[in-house]
């Protein structure tokens, strides 16, 4: 019952306790009345010191020492010729009153006597109640210094190597590539294999960790996906060789596109989804990330960038690919809400025939000869919004052909946004677009050769009522198209390439 007057030691140095009475306030410059309420400050506050007796573990900064809770633990890091004495010294004891004994094949191992492989160290707690035991691991490099990380399925670069001498420390950089955008982390971990002993971390470009799987807007845990901004943080057994490896997918000079972890990106609707109101703008491009090399910015509805505050619901992200060829402008849906379930604010057209400058707002690469019927078979409007041609007095037209002065009015859902966009300079029938490929012969009873294509293009042939009638992935540089089970009449042939217009030409089967 008497065991806590212990804890009162002998002098401030080694009490538990410490109570503070006006004198001391009063030397330290407090006045009254403080110095009288500072009486009871932190009264029975008590200060515990760890208690050690029991432990039977060890640590070491200097060697890789396990937890040493089971039964088979393991010190390892120790190089051939190491003596006993030596090792101690860079073993830290838990409790100053441990007992530590090493023991080798012939007996105890003192002093100046170098250590061997699985030499034992026996380690007794303070208050002779346990033991653990240490298996040695000594070899001629101590641990290993590797931190390259292999793979049977991706390309694992080393563009620097890592430093580790004793007066400079600098981390290796690397890369992995051979995979696709919206590959999984959880995919990559499983096709690269890192060094025994060797610990591996996922983080972004500013050092944060990355998870395997997020919480994204919509309440929903998905798998985070790889982008240019993931890195793999590889450090090899002995604590200090690092090599960060960049996770860099699949992309050209002419990509342009978003990915993100926690919006829903409909690539194919250019549409971002799930994104709260009220989002800030740093936030909100902080969760966005663009393909390798691209630039990426936040537009207002007049096209002017919007640098700070907050987002609006009829704000636009402009993406240019590296070489500046391309640019893809993707449109905002918010998240609903309790009063506003769904998205009927959006009002604009898409096309992968024409290109659609959403900037701007204007349509070019349509012909001059082009039925608006046509025309809007080959347009599609954002989610319930409508799409109608109207021409430069104002009036729909429903019949006819495009013309000069014409525009696309596009109204949305709830009828409150309307966007117009022009045409740009009309051309005339037959070749639109890359001079280099060419269409032949035309007029033509069954095949038509389209020259000058590479593989990987994309060749859609429609028909005059714009259905799709063959779509075609470019493998030669020559490619035959057959239209004898077809009808006479006119067919539009458009060539792009990753959804970017290349070239329209207009046949015709008679």
């Amino acid at each position: 019952k008497d065991a806590y007057k212990g804890s009162f030691g002998t002098n401030e140095a080694d009490t538990e306790w410490l109570r503070y009475d006006p004198a001391y306030w009063e030397r330290n410059g407090t006045g009254w009345p403080n110095n009288i309420l500072n009486d009871t400050k932190d009264l029975g506050k008590h200060y515990m010191y760890a208690v050690t007796d029991y432990k039977s573990t060890i640590s070491s900064v200097v060697y890789k020492v396990s937890e040493g809770y089971k039964w088979n633990e393991s010190i390892k890091g120790i190089t051939t010729g190491t003596t006993a004495a030596t090792f101690l010294g860079n073993i830290i004891k838990a409790n100053e009153k441990q007992v530590l004994t090493i023991k080798g094949a012939a007996g105890i191992v003192e002093g100046a006597s170098a250590l061997s492989n699985t030499d034992t160290l026996v380690v007794m707690s303070a208050d002779s109640t346990n033991i653990t035991k240490y298996i040695l691991t000594v070899s001629p490099d101590g641990l290993s210094s590797n931190a390259v990380i292999t793979s049977s399925r991706y390309t694992v670069s080393i563009d620097q190597q890592p430093k580790s001498g004793t007066e400079e420390v600098e981390a290796g950089i690397g890369n992995v590539k051979g995979f696709d955008y919206g590959t999984t982390l959880r995919t990559i971990m499983a096709n690269i294999q890192i060094p025994a002993g060797a610990t591996l971390d996922i983080i972004d470009g500013k050092g944060a960790y990355v998870p395997l799987i997020t919480l994204n807007f919509d309440t929903t845990y998905v798998n985070v996906t790889v982008n240019s901004n993931t890195y793999l943080s590889v450090t090899a057994e002995n604590g200090v060789t690092q090599i960060i490896y960049q996770l860099i997918p699949t992309a050209t000079e002419n990509d342009a596109f978003i990915t993100s972890d926690i919006y829903s990106v409909a690539q194919k609707d250019l549409l971002i989804e799930f994104v709260p109101r009220g989002t800030d703008v740093a936030t909100f491009l902080g969760n966005l990330v663009a393909s390798a090399g691209a630039s990426i910015k936040l537009l207002n509805n007049m096209g002017q960038e919007r640098l700070d505050g907050y987002i609006a619901v009829d704000d636009k992200v402009q993406v240019t690919s590296p070489n500046g060829n391309v640019s893809k402008v993707y449109y905002l849906s918010m998240l609903a809400e309790r009063y506003i379930q769904s998205t009927t604010y959006l009002a604009y057209i898409i096309s992968n025939i024409y290109t659609v400058d959403q900037v701007s707002y204007k349509v070019d690469g349509v012909s001059g000869d082009e039925t608006v019927a046509s025309f809007l078979t080959k347009v599609t409007a954002s989610m319930g919004a409508t799409a109608v041609v109207i021409d430069k007095n104002g009036n729909e037209k429903n019949s006819g052909d495009i013309d000069n002065g014409d525009k696309v009015k596009v109204t949305s859902v709830d009828g409150k946004i309307t966007n117009y966009y022009t045409f740009g300079t009309l051309t005339s029938a037959g070749q639109i677009g890359n001079n280099s490929i060419e269409m032949y012969p035309n007029p033509t009873s069954d095949i038509i050769n389209i020259s000058g294509v590479k593989a990987g293009n994309r060749i859609q042939v429609y028909n005059s009522v714009g259905a799709t009638i063959r779509d075609i992935n470019v493998q030669n540089s020559v490619e035959r198209i057959s239209l004898r089970s077809q009808p006479n009449g006119i067919y539009m042939i458009v060539v792009s390439d990753n959804n970017k217009f290349v070239s329209r030409f207009k046949a015709i089967k008679q």
